[in-house]
C-alpha cells in the first residue's frame, strides 16, 4: 500500500489525479491494489456480459501473475501479447506488470515478416496469443531466436505446425489458486512496456516505457480531461495501442472509473452501446467521428449519455458535432515515442477550439525551423518537446541507440510533426513532416510496405506514400514492373493478405517505367505523392475495382 508519510523529496505531484500517489510508488501493482482497497465491488472492467470489480481484477491478476511465474516468466522477461480486445489482454498486461516482466503488445493484424521482426527484435521469450492467430505464428516462428514459450487463449485450431521444443500452455491453466500478490519487488523506473511505433524511414521502433511513464501519461489525460470516479469509459479502439490502453484504461484506473471494452469500433452499434452502458467518455481517432456523423440520427443517438469525446484531431465540423451530440470535444498532442505534451480542455477559450491546447506543466514545447532555431509565434515549424519532470517521458528506442540519440538532437525530442504556437501558447498541429501514412488511426511505415512488396515476383522497385481521401489517408504505391511480367494489381492485393496487416495493404497502384530521382539516385517520394494526389482518378483503385481485403 502507499505510504502516508514520505520524504518530501520523494513526493512529486505530476497531476491532481496523481497527487494521491508518490512518484516512487507508481507501479501498476500499487495502483491496482490501492484502487481495489478503495473501490472493492465497483465495476472496473466490463466486456460484453462479463464484469470484473476492482477487487476481482486485483485477485485475478494476482492469480495470473503467480501462474505465469510458475510457468517460468521472470522479472525483466519480455512477453509479447497478441490478443484482441477483451478481459485477457488487460489481465495479462496487469499481471505482467506485477511480476516486473515487460509487456510487448502486438498489433493483432501483424503478419509474416513484420510479425517475426516484432517478436525477434523485442527478444520476446514468451508469447500470449489468441488461438486464431496460431497459423500466422506457426508460419514465422522459425524466424525468431528467443521465443521459447507460447500461451494460448482459446481452443487452438488443428494443423498449426509448432516446433517440438516450444513450451505450449493454455491461458486458463495458468490461473493459479494463489490470490496473494507476487513478492517480486517492482519499482517505478522498471521497464513496463515495449510499445511498437511505425518506423518511417526504417524498421518499426520499440519505445521503452517505465511504469511511471505509462501512469503519468494516463494521469495527464485523467487530469486535463477531468475523469471522475463515476465515469464510464467506452473503449472500442484496440488495446494494443497507447490511446486505448494508457489514455483511456490506465487513466480510468487512476480515478476509480469503469472501463467498458468492445471488440472493435462499430459505427452501427456505437450509439446503442453508449446508451446501454451509460458511457460518459470515449476516444475517437481519425475518420471515426466523420463515420458517425454520416449516420442517420437514431433513437439511441438522441439518448446519448456521453459528456465528452477526446478526438484526435478535432474535425473541421467539430462544433456541429458538439451541438448534434450534446457533448464537448477535447484533444491533445503527443506521440508514443516520447509523451503527451499538450491538452485542450473544456475550459479553453472558444476561439481556441480545434487546437491541441496549452502545454502541460511537465513539458516544454518549441516550434523550430530545419536548423532547430525557434520560429516566431504563428509561424510553421517542427514541434519539438522536452520534459521538466523526472520519468515523465519514454526512455528511448529499444536496441536503437543511434535512433534514440538522433531523436533528441540539441536536447529536444524531434516529433517530425509540423505545427504552430499562437501568441497565447496554444498549439495547432498542421501536418506530418516525417514519411508516415496514417490510415484510420493506424500509423503505417512506408518502408515496411515497400519491404514486403519487394518480395512479390515481378516488382523491380516500389515506393509507398500517403494519398489523402475523404479526410483520411490511404496507402498508395508506385511500381516498376520487371519487363515481360504480366502484372495484375488484384493478384498483388490478394498476395498481400497474410503478409502484412490488412490496413497496410495498398489501395492505389501506379505502374511506371521509371521513378523520379535526385541526382544521387534517391527516389523523389514527394513528387510521386503529388502526382498520385493530382491524378488519383487515373490510379488503379482496389475499392472501385471491388477487390476486398480480409482481416484474418
Amino acid at each position: 500500500m502507499l505510504s502516508d508519510v514520505l520524504d518530501p523529496e520523494s513526493r512529486i505531484y505530476v497531476s491532481e489525479v496523481l497527487m494521491q500517489f508518490a512518484l516512487r510508488d507508481l507501479t501498476i501493482g500499487e495502483v491496482l491494489s490501492t484502487q481495489a482497497a478503495r473501490h472493492r465491488d465497483k465495476p472496473c472492467l466490463v466486456f460484453e456480459t462479463v464484469s470484473f470489480s476492482y477487487q476481482e481484477v486485483e485477485l485475478e491478476t494476482n492469480r495470473l501473475a503467480n501462474g505465469l511465474s510458475s510457468a517460468g516468466v521472470d522479472f525483466g522477461d519480455h512477453v509479447a501479447v497478441m490478443l484482441g480486445n477483451g478481459p485477457e489482454i488487460l489481465l495479462s498486461i496487469f499481471a505482467l506488470g506485477k511480476l516486473g516482466a515487460v509487456a510487448v503488445p502486438l498489433n493483432t493484424s501483424a503478419r509474416g515478416k513484420g510479425l517475426a521482426y516484432n517478436l525477434d527484435h523485442a527478444d520476446a521469450t514468451t508469447l500470449i496469443a489468441d488461438a486464431q492467430f496460431l497459423p500466422h505464428i506457426a508460419a514465422i516462428i522459425h524466424l525468431t531466436s528467443s521465443l521459447k514459450r507460447l500461451i494460448i487463449v482459446g481452443e487452438p485450431p488443428s494443423g498449426a505446425d509448432l516446433p517440438a521444443d516450444l513450451i505450449v500452455l493454455k491461458f486458463n491453466d495458468l490461473r493459479s489458486s494463489n490470490t496473494l500478490a507476487p513478492k517480486t519487488e517492482v519499482r517505478y523506473n522498471d521497464q513496463a512496456f515495449l510499445m511498437y511505433t511505425s518506423g518511417t524511414t526504417g524498421p518499426s521502433k520499440a519505445v521503452m516505457y517505465t511504469h511511471a511513464y505509462a501512469l503519468t501519461w494516463a494521469g495527464g489525460f485523467a487530469d486535463a480531461h477531468s475523469y471522475r470516479s463515476d465515469d464510464i469509459m467506452y473503449v472500442s479502439m484496440p488495446l494494443f495501442h497507447g490511446n486505448a490502453l494508457h489514455s483511456a484504461t490506465y487513466g480510468c484506473l487512476l480515478v476509480g472509473a469503469t472501463v467498458v471494452i468492445k471488440p472493435k469500433f462499430s459505427a452501427s452499434n456505437f450509439w446503442r452501446d453508449v446508451y446501454v452502458y451509460g458511457a460518459t467518455l470515449t476516444n475517437l481517432l481519425g475518420s471515426m467521428g466523420d463515420i458517425l456523423w454520416n449516420l442517420d440520427v437514431s433513437e439511441y443517438e438522441r439518448k446519448n449519455t456521453l459528456r465528452q469525446i477526446m478526438a484526435g484531431p478535432i474535425p473541421d465540423r467539430g462544433r456541429q458535432m458538439e451541438e448534434r451530440w450534446h457533448v464537448q470535444l477535447v484533444s491533445c498532442f503527443g506521440l508514443t515515442d516520447f509523451g503527451v505534451s499538450n491538452f485542450s480542455t473544456m475550459d479553453d477559450p472558444a476561439d481556441k477550439f480545434g487546437s491541441c491546447g496549452l502545454v502541460s506543466p511537465h513539458f516544454e514545447v518549441r516550434i523550430v525551423d530545419d536548423d532547430d532555431f525557434a520560429v516566431a509565434d504563428g509561424q510553421l515549424g517542427e514541434i519539438v518537446l522536452r520534459t521538466k519532470t523526472p520519468w515523465h517521458s519514454a526512455s528511448g528506442y529499444y536496441k536503437m541507440p543511434t535512433e534514440t540519440a538522433a531523436s533528441l538532437r540539441n536536447q529536444w525530442f524531434h516529433t517530425g510533426d509540423l505545427g504552430i504556437c499562437d501568441a497565447d501558447g496554444f498549439l495547432y498541429f498542421k501536418d506530418r513532416k516525417k514519411d508516415a501514412i496514417r490510415r484510420r488511426g493506424e500509423n503505417i511505415s512506408a518502408f515496411e510496405v515497400e519491404q514486403v512488396l519487394m518480395d512479390y515476383e515481378g516488382i523491380a522497385e516500389v515506393c509507398a506514400y500517403a494519398v489523402a481521401i475523404d479526410g483520411d489517408e490511404e496507402v498508395g504505391v508506385s511500381l516498376i514492373i520487371t519487363p515481360g511480367h504480366n502484372f495484375v494489381p488484384a493478384d498483388l492485393i490478394k498476395w498481400c493478405e497474410g503478409r502484412m496487416s490488412y490496413f497496410m495493404v495498398p489501395r492505389f497502384i501506379d505502374t511506371r517505367e521509371d521513378l523520379p530521382r535526385t541526382e544521387s539516385g534517391k527516389i523523389q517520394k514527394h513528387s510521386l505523392r503529388q502526382d498520385a494526389q493530382s491524378n488519383v482518378k487515373q490510379l488503379w483503385d482496389r475499392v472501385s475495382e471491388g477487390v476486398e481485403v480480409g482481416r484474418l
